[in-house]
């Protein structure tokens, strides 16, 4: 979002925001609990404009403003609230809902966002309702299970499953809550957060091995896949924990995967756009996938990465891929 329509929005749209608040209650509540956690429409990328990553800062990739009611009556179709107010994902292939810690983390971290923004109350409760309902989910492995099976390009992932992304976005979410309403509570499930991202994927964990490099799977196939996005999603948890809540292990993590970044970006690289993952090398004779928002997507991330630890590799992919974009 440019600065002219930043300046619009909070002329406009935020004080909107506040009147319906109290004027109207339950629409308010509907508008801003709408699921939040969606990847932000890049209408134009500006290499040189990135904001520097900050552990309570706005979590980049995501809407710093409320997304439109057109936007709400899209999605919605596809989410829905349980009584505590927790966001669920419909699983069409069954036509059930669950509850997908990616997609909780992600409402809850674009409500912290938003209320930096408008300084609303009901997004700093929304943030808070989505960190608590997911200190609730943690499992006694330190983790958030996706209970349904899940088809890959690659293998099938049964009931149970978990996700190296999705334990790097709780973490970012428990960090930004904690400074919002101290609670020891949130440091202890970030710890504990970090076990899976220690065990092999054979074993049932998230850590897989690219060659030598440690690399945390969002999607923990036999063979490994390699999802680059899930990857670097984790990595600002582990670097949110080591910051926050002075975490060593944490710390530690963090660096290892930042090594692993570096090493094996030229294997993403291709025909001008990033590869989403390493399928096609890990699993042939399937094709390179690619995905033009995704391609924005590492973009984004490597900006955030590069303003953690510059990276002369960072800058030349960022500058690479991003003429490559549109």
């Amino acid at each position: 979002m440019n600065a002219k329509l930043k300046s619009i929005a909070k002329k406009v749209a935020y004080p909107v925001m506040e009147v319906l608040d109290v004027a109207l209650p339950p629409l308010s509540t509907l508008l801003t609990r709408c699921v939040f956690f969606h990847l932000a429409v890049i209408n134009d990328l500006h290499i040189s404009s990135a904001s520097p990553y900050h552990p309570l800062g706005i979590y980049p990739t995501l809407y710093d403003t409320p997304p439109s009611r057109k936007w709400y009556r899209r999605y919605l179709a596809h989410y829905r609230f349980d009584e505590q107010g927790l966001p669920q994902t419909l699983y069409k292939a069954t036509g059930t809902f669950f509850y997908n810690a990616v997609i909780i983390a992600q409402y809850g971290i674009a409500e912290y966002g938003y209320y930096m923004s408008t300084n609303s109350k009901q997004h700093r409760e929304n943030c808070l309702r989505a960190a608590k309902g997911l200190l609730q989910l943690q499992d006694k492995q330190g983790g958030w299970p996706n209970l349904i099976d899940y088809p890959t390009r690659v293998a099938s992932l049964e009931s149970g499953w978990y996700s190296a992304m999705a334990q790097g976005q709780v973490i970012s979410l428990f960090a930004r809550a904690n400074a919002l309403e101290p609670d020891s509570a949130y440091q202890s499930a970030a710890h504990r957060a970090l076990d899976l991202l220690e065990i092999p994927t054979n074993e049932g964990g998230l850590l897989s091995k690219l060659d030598r490099y440690d690399f945390f799977e969002e999607y923990p196939t036999l063979p490994p896949s390699y999802t680059l996005n899930g990857f670097i999603f984790c990595l600002f948890g582990l670097y949110d924990a080591s910051q926050v809540f002075h975490d060593d292990r944490a710390e530690h993590l963090f660096q290892s995967g930042f090594q692993t970044v570096k090493a094996v970006l030229p294997l993403y690289d291709g025909d001008g756009l990033s590869s989403y993952d390493l399928s096609h090398i890990t699993h042939p004779p399937l094709d390179r996938l690619r995905d033009r928002k995704y391609h924005i997507l590492h973009v984004q991330q490597l900006q955030a990465l590069d303003s953690i630890q510059h990276e002369d590799i960072f800058t030349f992919y960022i500058n690479k891929w991003g003429k490559n974009w549109r």
